[in-house]
C-alpha cells in the first residue's frame, strides 16, 4: 500500500536515485567543465597567437617602411653625389679650357707684339726711392717697402692673430705698448736713415741750454714732437 502512495520506493529506484544519478551528474558536470576548460585553454592560445601575427605584422611594416626610406636617402644622396661629381668634372673641364685660352693669349702676344716690337734702350727719368730713404727731390717714384713695410707687416701680422685667437680678441694697443715697441725696435742695430721723421719746423735752437743732458733733451723732444704741428 505504501509503495501505491509513492511513500516508500523500491530498491531500484533507491539506488538510482541515491548513487548512480548523483554519480552521472556528477560526471557530466566534471565533463561540462573540462570543456569549458578546454574552449577557454583554445581561446588563449588563439588569442596568444594573433597577437604574436599582429606584433609580427606592426614589426615587418616598421621595417619595410624603414626599408623605403633607406632607399629614398640613398637616391637622393647618389643624387647628390652625382652632381657635385659632374660640377667638378665641369670645373676642371673649364679650368683646363682657360689654361689652354691663357696659354694661347700667351703665345699670340709673345710672336704678335713681343717678337716684332723694337727693341731700345730705355733709361727711367725718374728715380725710384725706397721709403728707406727720404729724398729732397718729389721728382721721383715712391714704393713702400723697407723699414716702413717691415713695419706694416708687423702689424698686419699682429691684427690676424689677435682676431684669429679667441684668448687675444680683447687685447689692444695702448700709446704705452706702442711707445715700448719702438723704443725696442730702435734701440738695436738700425742704420741711419731707416727711419726718417720730416719736421715742418726747426727745434735745434730749443734745446741748445741742454748741454750734455742729451736724456732730458730727447724727452723734452718727444714730448714736443707729440703736437702734430711739428709734422
Amino acid at each position: 500500500m505504501l509503495l501505491d502512495f509513492g511513500m516508500l520506493r523500491s530498491r531500484f529506484e533507491l539506488n538510482m536515485g541515491s548513487t548512480l544519478l548523483p554519480k552521472i551528474l556528477g560526471q557530466a558536470e566534471f565533463y561540462d567543465i573540462k570543456e569549458n576548460n578546454a574552449a577557454n585553454e583554445l581561446s588563449e592560445l588563439v588569442q596568444t597567437s594573433a597577437n604574436r601575427l599582429a606584433t609580427s605584422h606592426k614589426n615587418s611594416i616598421a621595417k619595410e617602411i624603414k626599408r623605403r626610406k633607406d632607399v629614398e636617402i640613398a637616391k637622393i644622396k647618389k643624387a647628390k653625389d652625382d652632381a657635385a661629381a659632374k660640377a667638378k668634372r665641369k670645373e676642371k673641364r673649364n679650368a683646363l679650357r682657360e689654361a689652354f685660352r691663357l696659354a694661347n693669349v700667351g703665345e699670340i702676344i709673345k710672336t704678335s707684339i713681343i717678337q716684332p716690337a723694337t727693341k731700345i734702350e730705355y733709361t727711367p727719368n725718374m728715380r725710384v726711392h725706397d721709403l728707406r730713404e727720404y729724398p729732397d727731390s718729389l721728382n721721383c717714384i715712391y714704393v713702400l717697402g723697407g723699414f716702413v713695410g717691415e713695419l706694416i707687416i708687423c702689424f698686419s701680422a699682429l691684427y690676424d692673430l689677435i682676431h684669429a685667437v679667441p684668448a687675444t680678441a680683447e687685447f689692444k694697443f695702448t700709446a704705452d705698448s706702442f711707445e715700448k715697441f719702438f723704443n725696442e725696435i730702435t734701440s738695436g742695430d738700425l742704420a741711419e736713415g731707416n727711419l726718417v721723421l720730416k719736421l715742418s719746423k726747426d727745434i735745434k735752437s730749443q734745446f741748445s741750454y741742454y748741454g750734455d743732458d742729451h736724456a732730458k733733451a730727447a724727452e723734452d723732444a718727444a714730448e714736443l714732437l707729440k703736437d702734430p704741428s711739428y709734422h
